[in-house]
């Protein structure tokens, strides 16, 4: 399709774009009607939003040239066969649960909406003929794994409803300076492990431990993690260690990853002071018989994804033109 209108939907950013000729122009971004920025707000108030938000741009855009096809990457656990939302912490909270996409997309006549989970469309745009299986590990507003399989070039999943990976709402302690903390997640339970290694959840163990200056910016944190501030080192290998944990588990099940691109906000202002402590948590915690042997494996397993700003559109559109996600 030559014309494809493109939205990735985060619970920090809304995001649109048109794609002409395989190329992002006129971007648009604005602050995401979230829980976090209307917290008073109701479940139907932030959906109404949502829509706005697509409406807006779609007329926009409709005006300067034809529309083909619109797909939105949009951060929330979904069932793509069904057609169906079951819920976004980072977006709605607990306020919005098991929506059908249809009710989001506002009438276009003859003109069709595709909605995607936003790690598939990332997923999508880290493909190469080099790397068989992967992972995307998002850590941005939540905390979210998707493996994907390029024997079938789709995301793998089971029998779950179209859910994978959610593993920002598995249960994890995490202390800091021999200190349990217990902090809330944006779906409404506790300790989970977007509580902690997640921008949000970042931001809250900051505040937690007295360093609300940098809850407050993590950009200062993030700068003060690459100067080696060592509270700052401390911090981060706090939230990494849970991490680590989750991700050695998986491991020892799936073995055939061969690579786990860390992307999403909070891994590309972190960089590669994330991918560093990552990796130096892996390597404490170990995979049993494996990296003990492999002393590089996690080296070499734990990559940077693309820092741009742009896989959750670029990944929409592609995903568009590979037929993936629920098509409206």
């Amino acid at each position: 399709m030559g014309n494809v209108l493109v939205f990735d939907i985060g619970g920090t950013w809304f995001r649109s774009a048109r794609v002409s000729h395989g190329k992002l122009i006129r971007e648009v971004r604005l602050p995401a009607v979230s829980i976090q920025s209307h917290p008073y707000a109701t479940g139907e108030e932030l959906l109404d939003g949502l829509g706005s938000f697509f409406a807006r741009c779609y007329a926009a855009e409709a005006k300067l040239g034809p529309i083909d096809e619109v797909v939105v990457s949009l951060g929330a656990a979904m069932d793509e066969a069904r057609g169906l939302i079951y819920q976004s912490g980072p977006l709605w909270g607990t306020k919005v649960a098991d929506v059908p996409v249809q009710c989001l997309a506002p009438e276009t006549p003859s003109i069709p909406w595709r909605f995607i989970n936003d790690v598939s469309a990332m997923a999508s745009r880290h493909q190469s003929p080099e790397v068989g299986r992967f992972a995307i590990l998002l850590l941005s507003t939540g905390t979210a794994l998707r493996t994907f399989d390029q024997r079938f070039g789709v995301v793998t999943e089971g029998p779950t409803g179209g859910l994978q990976g959610e593993i920002g709402h598995l249960p994890v302690n995490c202390t800091f300076e021999g200190r349990r903390l217990d902090l809330p997640c944006d779906c409404g339970g506790t300790n989970h492990l977007s509580s902690f290694a997640s921008g949000r959840g970042l931001a809250r163990v900051l505040t937690e431990i007295g360093e609300p200056g940098w809850a407050d910016d993590l950009s200062l944190f993030a700068r003060a993690t690459h100067a080696g501030h060592p509270r700052a080192c401390a911090v981060l290998r706090s939230v990494c260690a849970p991490l680590a944990q989750v991700l050695v588990t998986g491991l020892t099940f799936d073995p055939g990853l061969e690579a786990i691109y860390l992307c999403g906000g909070l891994a590309s202002g972190l960089d590669s002071a994330l991918q560093t402590t990552l990796v130096e948590q892996l390597q404490d915690t170990g995979l049993y018989l494996v990296s003990d042997r492999q002393p590089d494996y996690f080296e070499k397993l734990i990559r940077m994804g693309k820092q741009d700003d742009h896989s959750g559109l670029i990944g929409a559109y592609l995903s568009s033109q590979r037929s993936t996600g629920v098509l409206l």
